[in-house]
């Protein structure tokens, strides 16, 4: 079973997708802070993390996605963003540039469709990791 972190300030997006993806067959731990983030991601060891980007102070989210890409680049890192949260971000998150810098696989809009989460986790984890044995 394919383990899945999420790190949220929010419960109820906690709920919305523990739920969704439990009842998709994936296992979840949740954190509600960076710091509780980056405890549960050495202990649970997930295949995958989706990430709040604005919690407990402006850049958590950041500094996780950070930390989780330099410790083990292989874990792909979805974040969470709402789209009033974007217009207090300063940069433009499709520029390659920050996109880079930020280290996410993919962006994931809030409020949260259970469907298109679905869908982006089974891709993500579904997909080969690497082609090139094919």
């Amino acid at each position: 079973m394919k383990k899945i972190l999420i790190v949220d300030d929010d419960v109820d997006v906690r709920e919305i997708i523990t739920e969704t993806l439990s009842s998709n067959g994936y296992s979840i731990e949740v954190a509600e802070t960076g710091e509780e983030g980056w405890e549960k991601f050495e202990k649970f060891n997930p295949d995958l993390v989706i990430l709040d980007l604005i919690m407990e102070t402006y850049d958590a989210g950041f500094i996780l996605a950070y930390k989780i890409k330099k410790a083990r680049p292989e874990v792909p890192v979805i974040l969470a963003t709402s789209v009033n949260q974007e217009s207090e971000i300063q940069f433009d998150l499709n520029e390659a540039k920050e996109r880079q810098w930020i280290k996410a696989d993919m962006f994931l809009d809030k409020p949260i469709n259970p469907g298109i989460l679905v869908e982006k986790v089974n891709n993500i984890l579904n997909a080969p990791a690497n082609k090139s044995h094919h």
